[in-house]
């Protein structure tokens, strides 16, 4: 038998109150960890259950190490792991490391459609 979970209620309240917001497509999962005071791990593992819903999307932005301007959003960063590319906006080459790949999340249009259709 399951567990209440607490926390994928909350994760996926606040899911869907952005979802509400038309501005809001996308989103770091850090700011969904300060915004509900539970640990980055945790909501994570929230966020990908959301994604396997189709509630959510997981992309990757790979940004430059110099000026960490954001060159590429990818769906795989595995194929750019150890290549080096070239940052259009100040013309430094870097190599593409863990430590420049950064997860983001995109809000499925068709739930932001559901949301909004719920709320009438």
């Amino acid at each position: 038998m399951s567990t209440f979970n607490e926390n994928a209620i909350e994760v996926q309240k606040c899911i869907e109150s952005m979802a509400l917001r038309s501005r809001i497509v996308s989103f770091y999962p850090e700011s969904v960890s300060r915004k509900l005071g539970i640990q980055l791990d945790i909501i994570i593992i929230e966020l990908n259950k959301l994604c396997d819903d189709g509630i959510l999307e997981l992309k990757y932005e790979i940004k430059c190490t110099e000026n960490f301007d954001l060159v590429n959003t990818v769906i795989d960063y595995k194929e750019y792991l150890g290549t080096s590319i070239l940052c259009k906006y100040c013309g430094e080459e870097f190599q593409v490391e863990y430590n420049n790949i950064y997860p983001v999340y995109y809000i499925a249009k068709e739930y932001k459609e559901y949301v909004k259709k719920k709320q009438v």
